[in-house]
């Protein structure tokens, strides 16, 4: 695991905070649930059902497809810093303000071998954790980790935490 701040130029995260979290023309699509059971894939939820347990996404790319008019600017953006040979995923994550803090169930985005770069799109008290090390959301700081079981959780503090994730090899 490694922790990047500052991952991004100051001119190239302020350009990404306003195309992603402030623009009028981002799509956001909700889901009624944060996880799945890893026994369980079908769509059931696997927990109990809250007003925690929601997020909100916008698929740029995922298993070889083009899911967003973004993608050549996120190709060219994350390309050179992360220097994937393979591109799984990029999707952008938001997660509503809640009035305490709720964790999400563990999980791992995929169950081959890969790796995972999340970059914080602002700053505010949600965190991801990884077994009990809590990795707090700051603007512009990249988390860079082998794949391995995590977690999200919401916020107290800000409107909502949002972050990048991108899967690759």
């Amino acid at each position: 695991m490694k922790i990047i701040n500052n991952f991004l130029k100051k001119t190239d995260f302020k350009e990404l905070v306003r195309k992603v979290v402030w623009s009028a023309y981002m799509p956001i699509y909700l889901h009624d649930f944060v996880t799945y059971h890893p026994r369980d894939q079908s769509s059931e939820r696997q927990e109990k059902v809250s007003l925690a347990n929601w997020y909100g996404s916008h698929i740029i790319f995922l298993h070889g497809k083009v899911h967003s008019s973004l993608y050549p600017y996120f190709l060219t953006l994350f390309k050179p810093v992360l220097k994937w040979k393979s591109l799984v995923r990029i999707k952008v994550n938001f997660y509503g303000h809640t009035d305490k803090i709720h964790e999400h169930i563990k999980h791992r985005d995929f169950a081959f071998k890969h790796k995972v770069a999340l970059l914080s799109l602002n700053t505010c008290n949600g965190f991801t954790r990884i077994g009990k090390k809590k990795i707090y959301n700051v603007a512009n700081r990249a988390l860079l980790f082998n794949g391995e079981t995590h977690n999200s959780t919401t916020c107290t503090n800000s409107k909502g935490r949002y972050n990048i994730n991108i899967n690759y090899k």
